[in-house]
């Protein structure tokens, strides 16, 4: 009764009044305690309940007793029905209540800030201790000190020398001073033009190929000991007649006497920017002033009055200029300097006549 009752609560949040098990508790039984054996599968686990619950989804014990009965009959067929019976309870009994199993979760660490700022404090002293061994020292404050000295010490560097030469060139374009004075191709394409070491005895294709060779796999610039090997091949190929290093001497005197980078671009025509520089605001104001002399809208709306009355005067009353100057107004809302007659004006002046 014991085993049945455990059986009764496997999966309920909440205690039953009658002592009932359903269909799955009662397969589960049957499984746990090792009846569904030899001979008795879950078909016929399911058949059984089935049979015996009489249009209900749940079982009582005494029903239950019944099905086990059943069940014992197959389980132990070489035993008579009490006997059968009491070998199936005492499996019940031995087993005692049901196994519970379930998927055992994994040894997972959940998010924790105090370990993520730890290791954000090892990645930083990583990366510090891949600058002192740049560098020599490990402190922020003097890594940025020794890169200061590393710029200043440009300013050491002989003037007139080809070692100027080419910090002028490696510094071209830059927006910003860098700790090493490197060259990239492009540069150094430049820097071959302006000296006049491009020609057609050595020529773009050839600095490229040169560049390749040279250059430290994976980086993009060159320093000055392989800008000097490049230069020491393209002697060889601009003076083939002299010696290695007669031929470098040579080109480093050419280049040296080029001077520093060749800085070109377009040059704008000595143009007016516009015409306000001039006194004048737009084109009807250029084209009153020609007329006029004045700029001022006042004293071009006097002027204009001024050369209507001096034409009034000039026209006799009555005449056919007179008449005509009449029609050529006719209709306009403004008077302006011209007299001129359109089309419509033209016609009526006919009809009229």
């Amino acid at each position: 009764m014991e085993v049945f009752e455990a059986y009764v609560h496997l999966g309920h949040s909440h205690a039953s009044d009658k002592p009932e098990i359903d269909n799955a508790q009662f397969a589960k039984l049957a499984k746990d305690c090792g009846i569904m054996k030899r001979g008795v599968t879950s078909t016929d686990v399911d058949i059984c309940f089935s049979k015996h619950k009489r249009g209900k989804r749940r079982i009582d014990y005494n029903t239950f007793l019944a099905c086990l009965g059943e069940l014992a009959k197959k389980r132990f067929p070489d035993k008579d029905d009490a006997a059968a019976l009491e070998a199936a309870k005492d499996l019940m009994v031995e087993h005692g209540g049901p196994t519970l199993t379930g998927t055992k979760s994994e040894s997972v660490r959940f998010y924790d800030e105090a370990k993520k700022r730890e290791e954000e404090a090892k990645e930083k002293d990583a990366r510090r201790e891949r600058r002192r061994s740049k560098t020599g020292v490990v402190d922020t404050v003097e890594i940025r000190k020794e890169q200061s000295s590393r710029r200043l010490s440009d300013a050491e560097v002989k003037a007139g020398s080809l070692e100027e030469q080419f910090i002028a060139f490696a510094n071209l374009g830059r927006t910003h001073a860098s700790g090493r004075a490197e060259m990239d191709g492009a540069q150094l394409v430049k820097y071959l033009k302006d000296t006049g070491v491009i020609g057609s005895k050595y020529t773009t294709t050839d600095a490229d190929l040169a560049f390749a060779r040279v250059v430290t796999r994976g980086a993009r610039r060159i320093g000055f000991d392989q800008f000097r090997e490049i230069l020491q091949e393209a002697a060889t190929k601009v003076y083939p007649d002299s010696s290695t290093a007669e031929a470098f001497t040579r080109l480093s005197e050419s280049v040296l006497a080029a001077g520093g980078p060749v800085l070109s671009g377009t040059v704008a025509d000595d143009v007016a920017l516009n015409k306000a520089e001039i006194g004048h605001v737009d084109e009807r104001r250029v084209r009153r002033r020609s007329k006029t002399g004045v700029t001022d809208e006042v004293e071009i709306a006097k002027a204009h009055s001024r050369r209507m009355e001096e034409s009034k005067a000039d026209v006799e009353e009555g005449s056919l200029q007179w008449q005509f100057r009449q029609y050529a107004q006719l209709g306009r809302t403004h008077a302006d300097g011209a007299d001129e007659l359109d089309n419509s004006q033209w016609v009526k002046y006919l009809k009229d006549t």
